[in-house]
């Protein structure tokens, strides 16, 4: 395990598009992810927020937040496979849950380590199978994003990933609540 203390990683909270070289980027490390969907440039560029990591001016991960009113919603939330197991990831989600600390927040998703993640920061674990019985505004994204993703690549991709990662952990909302 390479120890992220050896390098001092970047942390910046922009609010910018990603180049397209960064997207191609993404979205192969997301193709070869347990994250269920394509994400395509549209769906970067309307991203209210990304909070990005670079380790020597590479790009390591991404973190994207969408502000729902009451909620902050994070995801994706990519570390690349070369900088996975380093500690990047729990630094990009420590920042961000310090810098929302006064906002409700959550992140849904099949990784485990994820989960390990955010649960020894706070957030409680909750099995999305209660779907309707979410807070309305991520009841309305999650409406939102599906309507939006009604296409022949996005149902492919979805099939594709079903076949590929057939044992993978059930899909889990973590919250987060604030303290106000």
């Amino acid at each position: 395990c390479y120890n992220y203390h050896q390098f001092m990683p970047k942390i910046t909270d922009v609010i910018r598009k990603l180049t397209d070289n960064e997207i191609i980027f993404l979205n192969a490390e997301i193709a070869n992810s347990l994250h269920p969907l394509y994400f395509g440039k549209k769906e970067w560029d309307s991203a209210d927020k990304i909070y990005t990591i670079s380790v020597e001016n590479k790009l390591a991960g991404v973190c994207v937040a969408y502000n729902l009113g009451n909620w902050l919603k994070l995801g994706p939330f990519i570390i690349a496979q070369n900088y996975q197991n380093q500690g990047l990831g729990r630094i990009l989600l420590e920042k961000i849950v310090k810098e929302n600390n006064n906002n409700n927040i959550y992140i849904g998703g099949h990784n485990p380590y994820v989960g390990k993640i955010v649960e020894k920061m706070g957030f409680v674990k909750r099995d999305a199978s209660s779907f309707l019985s979410l807070p309305k505004e991520i009841l309305f994204y999650y409406l939102k994003f599906f309507a939006g993703r009604i296409n022949l690549k996005c149902l492919s991709e979805w099939i594709r990933k079903k076949r590929k990662f057939r044992n993978r952990d059930k899909y889990f909302l973590y919250f987060k609540f604030a303290f106000k």
